[in-house]
């Protein structure tokens, strides 16, 4: 299961709605965090998947969600962030500052907000961004 609080609201945000969202939500159940690459401007988080994770496989090879946007007093403007589906599998998350600067380390109060078209704009906040 994915450690980070933080990582595992913006996955869950992001899937929200998808039409595949009951087998997204199976494959994080099963993800860990296996790297945090920071770039100075954003984040790439690698998953590992455990075998079982196969069976929750989605019939769409490849795919991006994307649709939040992170607030927090540690950024200047904010950020986004995709979540790439390679091979039916999730396989990382890019987290990237509007402004190009972004802190490196894991943020530690945020408001993590849906703002797709059409999205239900569920929010998530954690500690006072």
């Amino acid at each position: 299961m994915i450690q980070s609080t933080f990582i595992q609201n913006i996955v869950s945000l992001l899937i929200e709605t998808d039409e595949h969202e009951q087998l997204l939500q199976s494959q994080i159940k099963l993800l860990q965090e296996s790297k945090y690459e920071y770039t100075g401007s954003g984040v790439f988080i690698s998953f590992a998947a455990l075998p079982a994770l196969n069976e929750y496989r989605l019939p769409i090879a490849t795919r991006i969600l994307n649709g939040v946007r992170i607030l927090s007093s540690q950024l200047n403007i904010g950020a986004d962030a995709n979540l790439f589906i390679a091979e039916g599998i999730i396989d990382y998350l890019e987290i990237f500052s509007l402004d190009g600067n972004y802190p490196d380390s894991e943020l530690q109060t945020y408001r993590i907000i849906q703002i797709w078209e059409g999205s239900p704009r569920k929010e998530i906040i954690s500690g006072s961004p």
